[in-house]
């Protein structure tokens, strides 16, 4: 995990020194693996163990220093979006891989850019720019520990599954590589075909791209079992199931949705569907 020191301070109700930030993240038990300093900022990059799921996010990281420095954590509130677009999409889960699932539709109302901060953080990070759509996912990710996945809503169906395969499938993933999975891997479908697997990557056949006018946007709590080992068995790793495979917060899917959501609305401007949601509950 690499991020910027602003960045963490943004959830942190007080100062707290370079030298002090190092130290305690090291006592906390967050090696700090090395730290550059950038004009105004300091670079830090920690080697997270595998029990420290939580601090693959700033506000995880946040969370245990403002403990340490008995600090009050703040945490910006984001308001549900105005939701006048009227779109229907029904979910359905395995319960016994997926605890939670939302979506919600957004129609993009005009071509946006990545902002520098956005740009920035994901710089600090080592996660490529791709379009301004999925920045904003992997932007929401490192800030909250949830990955969000973006499909491209008039690319795939009305009903959404989540559910092992019934037999051996081919797919392209967004990597550019055709793979084989078997019945072991969680797959998010439609009516049709599988259009990503769950957790690790989305398919090509549902991929955002210049073009898209408007997305499906995924916040899930896909269950650790159901994700570990999946992703190297396939030969990579990918930012959402090295997050997945550990464990996310399951009470943070519809704060990063609506997080999401109010970036889209400031850079693109777009009219909201209703949150869709399933969960074992």
């Amino acid at each position: 995990m690499q991020f910027y020191k602003s960045d963490l301070l943004q959830y942190i109700s007080g100062s707290i020194s370079d030298t002090d930030l190092l130290e305690q993240l090291t006592e906390l038990g967050l090696e700090v693996d090395q730290s550059k300093k950038e004009k105004n900022d300091l670079l830090i990059k920690l080697d997270l163990t595998p029990n420290r799921g939580d601090c693959f996010s700033l506000i995880g990281i946040a969370r245990d220093v403002c403990a340490v420095n008995n600090l009050k954590l703040k945490l910006p509130k984001f308001k549900k979006q105005q939701q006048n677009l009227d779109s229907k999409k029904t979910i359905s889960i395995d319960k016994s891989a997926c605890s939670s699932y939302l979506g919600q539709i957004i129609k993009l109302k005009s071509k946006g850019k990545t902002p520098q901060h956005i740009k920035k953080t994901l710089k600090a990070a080592d996660i490529g720019q791709v379009n301004p759509i999925v920045d904003i996912t992997n932007y929401v990710m490192l800030h909250t520990g949830q990955p969000l996945h973006a499909f491209d809503n008039k690319k795939i169906g009305k009903k959404i599954y989540v559910k092992f395969p019934s037999k051996r499938t081919k797919l392209k993933l967004l990597d550019g590589a055709t793979h084989e999975i078997t019945k072991d891997f969680l797959t998010i479908s439609d009516e049709k075909e599988v259009i990503a697997l769950a957790g690790i990557m989305g398919c090509a056949n549902s991929e955002v791209d210049e073009t898209t006018q408007e997305i499906f946007l995924e916040s899930a709590c896909f269950e650790p079992a159901s994700i570990r080992g999946n992703a190297r068995k396939l030969g990579f790793q990918s930012e959402a199931s090295l997050r997945f495979e550990r464990g996310v917060d399951k009470e943070i899917q519809e704060y990063a949705i609506n997080f999401a959501g109010q970036l889209y609305a400031e850079i693109f401007g777009g009219d909201f569907s209703k949150i869709f949601k399933q969960s074992k509950n």
